[in-house]
């Protein structure tokens, strides 16, 4: 199957498009949209940026959201870093107990290939405790195999970056109109069964004027416990820290043209300086793991980022190819 071609598209132009979509009050509470992690993510130190971005650019067009942390729900901290099945059992049994209590109108998971056969489970668990809600799924898997959900128990997947499209659907969902068929990036399931994959979601050029991640929703105290995994190898209160989306190569074994393209989109410095202030002075946050997909394909982004790094006194790390780093790159980035 040949690839689905990326189209580009502006946020100025993409709020034209929803304007005529957008409802004031939807009438929801927080608790009615639950984003959500596998269970097994317990004592993770990496939370999902992902779910953070769509949360906050929910909020901003009125859809409430709150952000389901697994450790929250535990009665006493974790001495180990794998959870045991008895830990487990009870943020699964307490979870089940406040969304029948909520009765919850929408869960949406993100899920890795690893973790799919644990969502399925914790889904049926949840189908039987609020059979009226809308499971709807995120991440690499569902993008790769959307198929896989929809047909065990899941009502869509979104494929892609997923923002733009998680509105869209929530807006069909709560005013009735359940106009999926019109929804880019968007699969779902026709009444009769049938599995149906939209075209892909044309990528935000300027992804950077998207909110902020939600961090007041989530426990930051929790993920910047200091560890030395987010930065690999080095101990600091450490955290994530995307600066663009992108890579111009195409890796057999790499999502990310598929998902985020081959064009390079940049983050510009005043979105950047404002994050990183952010985490720095709210936060006490000591370091970043930039996980941009290829981050030294231009050295005027490497020289900015660099610059702000600099300027809050951060430790930092980025991925990038062998090939494509010179020693006055490393130099400007180590300064």
């Amino acid at each position: 199957m040949a690839p689905e071609k990326l189209e580009l598209v502006s946020v100025k132009d993409l709020h034209v498009d929803l304007k005529a979509t957008q409802v004031a009050n939807f009438g929801l509470k927080e608790t009615d949209v639950i984003f959500m992690q596998p269970i097994s993510r317990l004592d993770t130190h990496r939370y999902s940026r992902g779910i953070l971005l769509i949360s906050a650019y929910l909020d901003k067009h009125g859809i409430p959201s709150i952000i389901f942390e697994p450790h929250r729900l535990l009665s006493k901290p974790m001495k180990w870093h794998l959870p045991t099945q008895e830990q487990l059992q009870e943020v699964e049994t307490k979870l089940i107990q406040k969304a029948k209590k909520w009765q919850t109108k929408v869960f949406c998971f993100t899920c890795a290939t690893v973790e799919f056969n644990e969502v399925m489970e914790t889904t049926k668990r949840l189908k039987k405790a609020c059979p009226d809600a809308l499971f709807v799924a995120g991440g690499y898997h569902a993008d790769a195999f959307p198929e896989d959900f929809l047909n065990n128990g899941f009502d869509f997947a979104v494929r892609g970056e997923g923002e733009a499209t998680i509105l869209e659907l929530f807006q069909s969902i709560f005013t009735g109109r359940k106009n999926f068929e019109k929804i880019d990036g968007l699969a779902w399931k026709k009444h009769n069964g049938e599995v149906v994959v939209n075209k892909r979601r044309s990528l935000l050029v300027e992804f950077d004027q998207l909110p902020l991640p939600a961090y007041h929703k989530i426990d930051m105290e929790h993920y910047l416990k200091m560890w030395d995994g987010t930065l690999r190898g080095i101990p600091v209160r450490g955290t994530l820290l995307e600066t663009s989306r992108g890579c111009p190569w195409s890796c057999s074994f790499c999502s990310c043209p598929t998902i985020a393209g081959h064009r390079m989109r940049y983050r510009s410095e005043e979105s950047l300086e404002a994050e990183i202030k952010l985490l720095r002075e709210t936060y006490g946050v000591e370091g970043f793991m930039v996980t941009d997909d290829m981050f030294t394909v231009s050295m005027d982004h490497v020289k900015k980022v660099s610059k702000i790094m600099k300027k809050y006194n951060m430790i930092w790390t980025a991925q990038a190819r062998v090939h494509a780093v010179t020693e006055e790159m490393l130099t400007i980035m180590k300064d």
